[in-house]
């Protein structure tokens, strides 16, 4: 190892789409990396390409070594300790910079091919959506195109024909791609993988219900989860409740899920299947149209009705699950009634007199549901959402003062309140709405859509869903939470100047591309991304297969795999590898295979003049569309000012069909 500095020897055009590559490789690992670590290897790129451009010695091995153990020693200083995620992509972002700034040859530049395949990877550890994909798709073809472009000869076009070749090479490899991601032996999961910190205490919902744990989500534009539904009956949007976690501790405003019941209810009416699409969020909760009828796979039924994951969800997730809006449990057991009358600890005698009232005089707990929705109804109750902070817990300030809140504020006060009226109660918090896709009919649920309600007990009827935010903002609850908040802001636009036609094309146009393209995203995590063992099966169900072992389907691959390979080598061996990207030099080599098959063979040092002057002496007969082609085709590769490519492939399908020579005849 030379310890002195060298020249730099290196190209620089492809060095500089090889770092540009390795730079948009990097930057995707800006959230999981300390931010100076990835400005550090962006830097050590840039130093690289300039050095290589003004031809200045590249740093010596001791000069590399000393920015390293500074470089140790500030992560260690900003970390604590070397055995972190953070730390780790810190390393490899600041070595694969080194490695960049020390690369000279043609090895090293197989080492930061490699290394920049590798920085991919690493990019999808952590989102696998299409977006990512083919970015990293991208940034894959530029590695590639540079790796080519070091070995081409300095000429113009170049840069085409190394793009070129690179597209075939990832075009060559999606057939063998797709046959293992459909037949490679998946034995649970899904193709999904993932790397990263934990997801805990994430903004998300939480079993825990208090003023603002909701509001907090409503600026919140993420997905939390999509959903289809396979057999086209989705309800209307006023009855898209996602049903999530139920609360039963009641301490005013506050709810949490204590002990819950362990009753399970009885369910009918018609049954409607739902394909769901899970985001990550660090909980073990899934959601499901209200009410989901039994467990999906790794999951289990809990009392009250949810569903809960035997794992936290730290990626996405996709299930299939069966609802049935219709309660039929009409007798309550006791430790679920129990469970539902379980007061506040603390509470004003205000609050308690006007739960009294509305049970004054009811003749059953039906009226009393209704007095508590007339009351919000009509003393002054508004939907904000911000509604600020409380002072307290109490239930005074937000009924009797302020009157401003936002669905937990609501669904908490009146299910505390149906328990003082001695009518059993608990609080459900999930989603409700959703935005539908009208390109891939399926609705996208967000954070912002999270919502709070309640449920009470009527004797002989069973639970029943009370959502007090109807009756203070209908349209909340009947158009969803999105376009309750457009409805809010075309009331501020009505003050606006009218828009032009041509601005309402152009709006409903990016409308349509937006679902256009949110439908491909959905779609690749339908059918990509949640193609697990159980799809598998059922793709080979369709096939026939399903009874297959497992030699026998990795025999199948192999004698697959062979059979693509050979067609491929087949395909690529009928044109010289140098003609492809070039389309002059493609129709040339089929006119010499024309020839060939005709007897006249070129040589590999004869140009085409001589060959055409050759050609034309052995077949007579066609001299002069022979002369001519090896005429255009001298023009094309040497002359100032060639002709146009369709006059020369004018000339070679102007040939007539060539006899083939008689087979000689030995004499026995």
């Amino acid at each position: 190892m030379k310890l002195g500095a060298s020249v730099p020897a290196l190209p620089t055009t492809p060095l500089v789409l090889l770092c540009f590559a390795l730079a948009l490789l990097g930057f995707p690992l800006w959230d999981h990396a300390d931010s100076w670590s990835v400005l550090l290897f962006v830097l050590s790129l840039a130093v690289r390409v300039f050095l290589n451009w003004r031809g200045l010695p590249l740093p010596s091995v001791w000069t590399k070594l000393g920015f390293l153990a500074v470089v140790m020693a500030i992560a260690l200083a900003a970390s604590g300790t070397f055995v972190s995620l953070e730390t780790a992509f810190d390393f490899l972002l600041l070595l694969n910079g080194l490695k960049v700034i020390e690369s000279n040859n043609s090895r090293d530049v197989q080492v930061l091919t490699l290394l920049g395949m590798f920085l991919g990877l690493c990019d999808l550890f952590f989102d696998q959506d299409l977006a990512r994909w083919l970015y990293v798709g991208f940034a894959y073809g530029l590695v590639l195109t540079a790796r080519i472009l070091f070995y081409q000869p300095t000429s113009p076009g170049a840069f085409r024909r190394s793009l070129w070749q690179a597209t075939r090479l990832l075009a060559q490899a999606l057939p063998l791609t797709l046959v293992f991601f459909l037949f490679f032996p998946r034995t649970s999961g899904d193709f999904r993988f993932f790397l990263g910190g934990s997801l805990m205490g994430a903004p998300g919902l939480t079993d825990r219900l208090s003023p603002g744990s909701l509001a907090s989500l409503a600026e919140r534009n993420d997905t939390a989860f999509c959903v289809g539904f396979p057999d086209g009956n989705p309800p209307p949007n006023s009855q898209l409740y996602w049903r999530g976690i139920v609360l039963w501790e009641c301490t005013g405003l506050n709810w949490d899920r204590g002990a819950p019941a362990t009753y399970y209810p009885t369910l009918g009416g018609p049954k409607i299947r739902q394909k769901i699409i899970l985001e990550p969020y660090g909980d073990q909760w899934l959601f499901a149209l209200d009410r989901p009828v039994g467990p999906v796979a790794n999951s289990y039924l809990e009392a009250g009705g949810i569903l809960r994951s035997q794992r936290h969800i730290f990626t996405r997730l996709a299930y299939d699950v069966v609802s049935q809006p219709e309660n039929r449990q009409t007798d309550l057991r006791q430790d679920e009634r129990q469970a539902a009358m379980r007061l506040p600890s603390h509470y004003s005698e205000k609050v308690a007199r006007l739960a009294e009232s509305w049970a004054a005089g009811a003749k059953d707990s039906r009226e009393i549901v209704e007095r508590g929705l007339q009351y919000f109804r009509t003393h002054g109750f508004t939907y904000s959402l911000s509604p600020g902070v409380y002072a307290s817990a109490e239930l005074d300030e937000f009924l009797f003062q302020r009157k401003v809140g936002f669905c937990e504020h609501y669904a908490a006060s009146f299910a505390t309140l149906m328990r003082l009226a001695k009518v059993p109660s608990r609080v459900v918090i999930g989603y409700q709405g959703g935005e539908l896709n009208e390109v891939g009919n399926y609705y996208r649920v967000r954070q912002s859509d999270a919502h709070a309600w309640c449920e009470v007990w009527l004797e002989r009827q069973g639970w029943l869903r009370v959502d007090p935010t109807s009756v203070i903002a209908p349209d909340r609850v009947n158009a969803g939470f999105q376009s309750f908040l457009e409805a809010r802001a075309g009331e501020l636009e009505l003050r606006a100047p009218t828009p032009s036609s041509a601005a309402l094309a152009w709006r409903d146009t990016m409308r349509r591309m937006h679902f256009f393209w949110d439908n491909l995203s959905y779609q690749w995590n339908l059918r990509v991304l949640s193609f697990d063992y159980d799809n598998q099966i059922s793709f080979l169900n369709w096939l026939g297969w399903a009874r297959s072992t497992t030699a026998q389907l990795a025999l199948g691959v192999a004698l697959t795999t062979i059979l693509m390979l050979a067609a491929l080598l087949f395909w690529l061996r009928r044109v010289p590898a140098a003609a492809w990207g070039d389309p002059a030099r493609r129709w040339y080599a089929r006119y010499c295979k024309r020839l060939a098959r005709a007897g006249v063979v070129r040589k590999a040092t004869e140009g085409p003049l001589d060959f055409a002057r050759r050609a034309a002496s052995e077949l007579p007969e066609h001299a002069p569309p022979l002369l001519k082609v090896g005429n255009l085709y001298a023009r094309l590769r040497y002359s100032s000012s060639p002709p146009p490519l369709t006059e020369f492939v004018a000339a070679i399908r102007s040939v007539p069909k060539l006899p083939r020579p008689a087979a000689t005849v030995h004499p026995a």
